[in-house]
């Protein structure tokens, strides 16, 4: 028919391989074999190549020397055995001209939860922006989950974490963290300094390193920092 010439045209420019899977260009000689190329015209004389009986049905000829050839070629032919697909349903199985799709969005990273649900590191809130510094040191918080707060030193030294020992001082630790990475509050900072400072001390840690460092990460003048104490 008319329509069924039409849509072999489409199908043939628009996807070459699945017409080419589909029907065999005969240019005045003969078929070939689909899995092995073997022409039917050099088959042993009273022997001819065996047709797909499904895709027959649909006016497209699938020729196999035997069941063996057939065989090998299933694993391709399979997809469009006895389908009539339209010129769309063949792009998406052998992608002949088609655009490629695009790659899928990196995965957000996992929120991290305290035990009443409450997300340890959130977005800053405008006009509060986290710098570089305070970026890394979430990260490392994230990959070491039992630290309060990580000293980050120059290769080839490790960084060292800090712990807090006192239940109450961890949970007034975390929630003036919570608001310093929310809203970058200077009084929320300087009252972290205490616990942080206090911490460092025992562990030997220079209290200067620790002004330093949360200087940087919270933008905060290094000046204002000097007046802190663990008072």
């Amino acid at each position: 028919s008319k329509d069924s010439k039409k849509k072999k045209a489409y199908l043939k420019k628009t996807a070459p391989e699945v017409y080419k899977e589909s029907q065999e260009d005969r240019k005045g000689s003969s078929w070939a074999c689909k899995a092995c190329g073997m022409m039917e015209d050099l088959l042993p004389p009273g022997k001819r190549l065996m047709t797909c009986g499904r895709c027959n049905k649909l006016g497209r000829y699938i020729k196999y020397c035997d069941k063996d050839c057939q065989k090998k070629d299933w694993p391709k032919h399979k997809l469009i055995c006895g389908k009539d697909l339209d010129a769309k349903e063949a792009l998406d199985l052998f992608g002949g001209g088609a655009e490629p799709k695009p790659a899928p969005p990196p995965p957000k990273p996992s929120t991290v939860y305290d035990d009443d649900g409450e997300d340890e590191f959130p977005d800053p809130v405008p006009p509060f922006t986290h710098s570089r510094h305070l970026k890394h040191q979430i990260k490392l918080l994230k990959e070491n989950p039992q630290m309060d707060y990580l000293i980050v030193q120059a290769a080839p030294l490790p960084d060292y974490g800090l712990m807090l020992q006192n239940p109450m001082g961890k949970m007034m630790f975390m929630l003036l963290r919570r608001r310093a990475l929310r809203e970058g509050n200077v009084q929320d900072v300087l009252m972290m300094y205490k616990y942080i400072g206090e911490c460092a001390k025992q562990n030997r840690v220079p209290l200067s390193k620790v002004k330093d460092q949360l200087s940087l990460e919270y933008g905060i003048d290094r000046a204002v920092l000097e007046t802190a104490t663990l008072d």
